[in-house]
């Protein structure tokens, strides 16, 4: 007697001695087929059944591998979201047994996956009443969820929902596995369906099929279309495929044994049954399908498949041309069978192609083919740059509170930006410009006024000279006075507004009179003017048309306090700083920060008031020591006049000289004493926990960035291509403790540095947080 038969009479009375099938089943299962049998002995009487479907069904690795506790869970589980879908007891037996009992479709990895989906799915279907319309809502809104998307970069073909989830991408195989999975979890009968080679080109597909209450419908695994189910970029294909060929036929999974393997490309003579439903992808009206013309356009020479506008048109024997199809040309996020495709022309034709800013055309002969492909190759970077504009608008327009957290760019993004770093920062910049959530700024820049939450200040404009290549130049004067009734200080601003002399010639800039944000002993120099100030050149950088390279602070007197605190405070906001019968501050005034400023001062012989002469000779010195400790550094320049006092120092002319001087953003060594906690970045450096009295010292070296900020909590460092030159890697030591870091550039994070400081050249692609 055969083995089989054995184990089918020794069952106990749950199982049917006449269950042949089940029997060789349990034979096949070799030394599992105890555990199998255990399974169909504990399941409660209602579920037993399907336990028993599940084994007939089963491929030969699982009849062998499975534990009871895995299928009873998977059974339990199945029947708990019938039991609780609105539609679940509209769903016939065996629609329920074959799509959504099952643990597995094909190869993939078997593992437990109807909670996790279950739990995210629920709340996505709410109010829905079907499982079609079910099957819509998940499809829309669950590979966004889980940030899976379509790649060939892919590890396997047949990922299980958790190796594509880990990924972030997955073939069309592994998006429908996913996609089914998360049906079945909450109730939708959905299966697989595909074949192994479409009939008139190369490639194989696969797909999802969902249960509604009038039968079966296909849908594209994250590919949803508004109009609703069975409408796919396959169906023309789809409508060529051979009833019965196992090869060119399309066949949908089952778990019933029906003697014909679902095709595997990947795995020949494996998996899972299936049905053949050809007949319902086919035209019903006989009508012959007419040649088609299928596109696509690369970013350079095998590069990546981009989304551009395609025109085809008829050309006459006259010469002209008329429109004859319109569409956009699929990505990578598209399925690399799925092709922009025109009914083709039947003589001679030619194709425009538009990307951004770039053009092509390719003339097309008359061709008798039942299907011609054209592959159309742009200039490189067009992929990368389209990438990378598409999602730092969208970034840009999004302002919800939690958007850099939301922050998501297509890897071609990425790589754009590092291979062009200054372009991707030049287009970034525009795109922050020209976004919306800019309203106060410009509301605040047409009113001729700067605020924060605690000061405010009016402030007069006018321009001198031509714009130059990159903007105008923008000058910051402040005014003498200070600790006077509001009248004097009035007074003191209208005379600030023509004190400097305009010198065209050194460029075109913008010269703007700062009013002091209040009439105190030290409107200009406590710890709110250097937020005041840092909006007012952001407020110019957006609407003003200024070069955030060419900013210069000027003041005289109480203005030239204000430099001696800005200077220090923003070394990295400007070209230049210059203060004039002034002196530094005790507790505002840190030599050590200007380390990579253009900084100048020039105080009378005889201004000795509140210690203004002593005060610069003791800052001169205390600068001379920096530099001579630290070679290159510290471009400091004093002036003491001779024979004057407070009033009339030559300064009038300086904006000759400074006018025409550029910042450099990203200096390769850093000096920072903080002096409020109000300001948390310098340069490339920020402070993640910013407080008074923090020293910070950085510099990079070969292959080696030394940072010393024992007290400075953590920092975030930023890396681009100013600081690494050619280097792929850098050693970063902070303290003694030393990391390995790789280029890395991130649209994201250039994104999100140039929104939260507004300014091109203080946002880096890469940040390391230390």
């Amino acid at each position: 007697m055969h083995a089989f038969l054995l184990l089918a009479l020794s069952l106990p009375t749950l199982v049917a001695p006449q269950d042949a099938a089940l029997g060789a089943a349990l034979a096949r299962a070799d030394r599992n087929a105890e555990v199998l049998q255990r399974a169909l002995e504990t399941a409660p009487a209602g579920q037993r059944a399907h336990v028993a479907h599940l084994i007939r069904g089963m491929p030969e690795s699982d009849l062998r591998s499975l534990s009871a506790e895995f299928l009873l869970a998977e059974v339990a589980a199945a029947c708990a979201a019938r039991e609780a879908a609105p539609w679940g007891s509209r769903i016939p037996d065996e629609v329920f047994r074959n799509a959504v009992l099952p643990y597995a479709h094909v190869t993939e990895t078997r593992e437990s996956w109807r909670d996790e989906l279950r739990a995210r799915c629920l709340p996505m279907i709410e109010g829905c009443t079907s499982p079609g319309e079910a099957a819509r809502r998940i499809n829309e809104r669950l590979f966004a969820a889980v940030n899976v998307r379509y790649a060939t970069t892919r590890r396997r073909a047949d990922q299980s929902p958790s190796e594509s989830i880990a990924q972030g991408v997955a073939s069309c195989t592994g998006l429908s596995i996913l996609l089914a999975n998360a049906c079945r979890s909450v109730g939708v009968p959905a299966r697989l369906a595909g074949i192994a080679e479409w009939p008139d080109k190369r490639g194989n597909h696969t797909w999802v099929e969902v249960w509604d209450d009038d039968g079966w419908h296909f849908v594209g695994a994250a590919e949803p279309d508004p109009a609703g189910l069975d409408r796919a970029w396959f169906v023309g294909d789809a409508a060529r495929a051979i009833p019965g060929d196992p090869r060119h036929g399309i066949w949908a999974l089952t778990f019933e044994p029906t003697g014909t393997r679902f095709p595997l490309v990947w795995a020949r003579g494996e998996g899972a049954w299936a049905v053949d439903v050809t007949a319902r992808y086919r035209p019903q009206d006989g009508v012959a399908n007419a040649p088609r013309l299928a596109i696509d356009v690369r970013d350079g020479d095998g590069g990546p498949r981009v989304p551009a506008e395609v025109e085809l048109l008829e050309v006459h024997d006259d010469g002209r041309t008329t429109s004859l199809a319109r569409g956009i040309a699929r990505d990578e996020r598209a399925d690399t069978n799925d092709h922009l495709e025109f009914t083709a022309p039947k003589g001679a034709a030619v194709l425009r192609i538009r990307f951004g800013t770039r053009r092509i055309e390719r003339s097309l002969a008359a061709a008798d083919a039942a299907r011609r492909s054209e592959v159309i190759e742009l200039p490189p970077g067009a992929a990368g740059e389209a990438a990378f504009r598409a999602g730092a608008t969208a970034y840009f327009a999004d302002t919800s509170p939690g958007r850099d957290a939301a922050t998501a760019f297509e890897p071609a993004a990425d790589a754009f930006v590092g291979a062009h770093e200054a372009e991707a920062r030049s287009i970034a910049f525009a795109l922050w410009r020209a976004a919306p959530g800019h309203d106060e700024l410009r509301a605040d820049f047409g009113s001729k006024l700067v605020r924060t939450a605690d000061r405010r200040s009016a402030y007069t404009v006018k321009t001198v000279g031509e714009r130059g290549p990159q903007g105008y130049a923008l000058v910051i004067a402040m005014h003498g006075g200070g600790g006077v009734p509001p009248a004097v200080n009035d007074s003191q601003w209208r005379h600030m507004q023509v004190y400097y002399r305009e010198h065209p010639e050194a460029g075109g800039y913008h010269y703007v009179a700062l009013r002091a944000p209040n009439d105190a002993w030290n409107g200009f120099y406590d710890d709110a003017i250097a937020p005041l100030v840092e909006r007012l050149i952001r407020q110019f950088v957006l609407s003003g048309d200024v070069d955030p390279d060419r900013v210069v602070a000027i003041g005289y007197s109480h203005g030239g306090y204000g430099a001696f605190v800005l200077g220090p405070k923003l070394p990295d906001r400007f070209a230049a700083v210059h203060a004039s019968a002034s002196a530094p501050t005790d507790g505002e005034t840190q030599a050590l920060n200007l380390r990579n400023l253009r900084f100048s001062f020039m105080v009378g012989e005889k201004d000795t008031a509140y210690g203004r002469l002593d005060r610069c000779n003791a800052f001169d010195a205390a600068i001379r020591a920096l530099r001579d400790a630290d070679t290159g550094g510290y471009p400091v320049s004093y002036s003491m006049i001779a024979g004057y006092g407070h009033t009339g120092l030559p300064d009038r002319d300086l904006l000759a000289q400074l006018v025409p001087l550029v910042r450099d953003a990203a200096p390769t060594a850093l000096a920072w004493q903080t002096t409020d906690a109000a300001l948390a970045e310098q340069h490339w450096l920020r402070m993640l926990q910013p407080a008074d009295g923090r020293r910070l010292l950085a510099r990079i070296t070969g292959e080696r960035l030394v940072v010393e900020a024992k007290d400075a909590g953590p920092v975030s460092i930023g890396l681009d291509r100013r600081l690494l030159g050619d280097r792929q890697e850098l050693t970063i030591e902070r303290d003694g403790e030393t990391r390995r870091v790789r280029d890395a550039p991130s649209a994201a994070t250039l994104c999100v540095d140039l929104a939260r400081r507004g300014d091109p050249a203080l946002a880096f692609p890469m940040r390391v947080e230390f």
